[in-house]
């Protein structure tokens, strides 16, 4: 066959076109996969949410730029990290939050 004559067979339509498994499904597989996936991450969040806890007293004025928290108490997967401590942040000073890479800090 000529070249001629492959591209005439091509422009009629000659070849046709290949269906793949995707298409036939269309998505459901991955869908599938995704549900799931996307369950355990929510499990995970649930868990760690329940293995927090915050209790505190916010004692700063409504108008004031500072803030001053009262009665802190932090518990992470049933450690007390901080009990009963006062909190104060003051507008135009720099603080910084120390602890390991990776540890919620």
């Amino acid at each position: 066959m000529s070249a001629k004559q492959k591209r005439a067979a091509a422009k009629k339509g000659g070849k046709k076109p290949t269906t793949s498994k995707v298409a036939e499904t269309n998505g459901t597989d991955i869908d599938t996969e995704i549900d799931a996936a996307a369950a355990v991450l929510q499990k995970i969040e649930l868990e760690n949410a329940q293995a927090r806890s915050v209790a505190a007293v916010l004692a700063s004025q409504p108008k004031s730029r500072d803030l001053k928290v009262e009665q802190l108490t932090i518990t992470f997967h049933g450690r007390e990290v901080v009990t009963d401590t006062t909190l104060e942040i003051n507008q135009g000073r720099r603080y910084g939050l120390i602890g390991l890479n990776g540890s919620g800090n």
